[in-house]
């Protein structure tokens, strides 16, 4: 999230001036209002459950996953990797794309309309 809103804002995450809203909310809400990023709005659910999941207040300091392990409770691997399972490549590939001057054009279920088909708000 930082790379890409310093990409396009040349500041941090860190370094807005109104920092008491998330890194997450700021992102996201920067991501809706440029439609050359808004193949990732579909994320933002991915990573508020995953965050919700896995993450605490104190994250840097301990983690829900170690904590569950030095327990001997076992973790549900797919839950873990879900994000980087659905957006792994498509995400880095997006953002290649993208700075060189090309449309999006990876995609995952995350992007699909109805029909089945790549909402078209996402290939603008």
């Amino acid at each position: 999230m930082n790379f890409i809103y310093g990409l396009e804002t040349g500041r941090r995450l860190d370094d807005r001036r109104s920092s008491n809203k998330s890194k997450t909310k700021a992102f996201f809400a920067m991501v809706r209002s440029i439609p050359t990023w808004r193949f990732l709005e579909p994320y933002e659910s991915e990573i508020r459950r995953y965050d919700d999941a896995f993450r605490t207040p104190e994250f840097h300091k301990h983690s829900t996953i170690r904590a569950a392990l030095l327990r001997g409770e076992l973790l549900n691997i797919t839950e873990i990797l879900n994000l980087v399972n659905r957006g792994g490549n498509n995400i880095w590939e997006n953002v290649v794309a993208i700075v060189s001057g090309v449309k999006p054009s990876a995609f995952c279920d995350l992007h699909l309309g109805p029909d089945g088909q790549v909402d078209k708000r996402y290939l603008e």
